[in-house]
């Protein structure tokens, strides 16, 4: 059940084990009221079978559960290989492209406070963060291309064109893009739609540090700035010149 996104709790996974000895009529001292396995027979039952653990589930949306099917990634892997083989592409010539949000407000890590102690917060900027796309660009040899920053925006302001390029951001494909990849010999090749969770380098590898490193450099901004707070025309994270560990 836990593969096809239909994993059992505790309690359903009780009520299971009830309704299972009572139509195997098997003798046992379950709960006849609720109609459940007691929780000391769980236990049993998983320091019996070790395969089994209880995980907290990735929440995975009905879109990624059907893009992500044997057809759609068999495709893309033969045209992945068609383009390598055609081409001869070495290591450092193949890049993977994706985006990803990054907040205003930080994911505060663990720290240390005294045992016992009710409340342990940290610092972040707002209740509510705001979420700037990040794009980023790597191959697999590890060369990467500085990340782009696209800003939600509806009245444009001078500040966000700083070091950046002049033009908007309006689609993820336009034909002024088609062309110039045509001209300078690129060739795209998308992964299926709601696939990138499980097909895309980036998402399942860089992501998840890049946004830890994000998230020490905002503790350390507000160690050193003393209640300032993060907007989004400081999200350009320019003290970040290593790759994140």
């Amino acid at each position: 059940m836990s593969n096809l996104f239909y994993g059992l709790d505790s309690m359903k996974f009780r009520k299971l084990a009830y309704e299972c000895a009572e139509q195997l009529k098997i003798s046992h001292n379950f709960n006849k009221e609720l109609k459940c396995a007691g929780p000391d027979w769980l236990k049993g039952f998983l320091k019996r079978n070790t395969n089994i653990s209880v995980r907290k589930p990735e929440s995975t949306s009905i879109n990624r559960i059907e893009g992500c099917n044997r057809v759609e990634v068999e495709l893309f892997s033969k045209n992945l290989e068609e383009l390598m083989i055609k081409n001869n592409d070495a290591a450092h010539q193949i890049f993977n492209v994706d985006e990803t949000g990054v907040s205003t407000v930080q994911k505060p890590g663990t720290i240390l406070a005294k045992t016992g102690q009710k409340r342990v917060g940290t610092v972040t900027s707002w209740e509510r963060g705001k979420t700037v796309t990040v794009v980023c660009a790597m191959s697999a040899s590890g060369v990467y291309v500085p990340p782009m920053f696209i800003y939600p925006r509806q009245r444009h302001s001078p500040l966000l064109e700083k070091d950046g390029p002049p033009d908007n951001n309006n689609s993820h494909s336009t034909l002024e893009a088609y062309e110039f990849c045509k001209a300078n010999y690129i060739n795209m090749l998308s992964t299926p739609p709601h696939s990138s969770h499980r097909l895309q380098p980036l998402d399942i590898t860089f992501f998840g540090p890049l946004k830890k490193a994000y998230n020490r450099e905002c503790d350390l901004y507000f160690k050193s700035k003393n209640m300032i707070k993060i907007t989004m025309y400081d999200m350009h994270m320019p003290n970040i010149q290593d790759k994140p560990d």
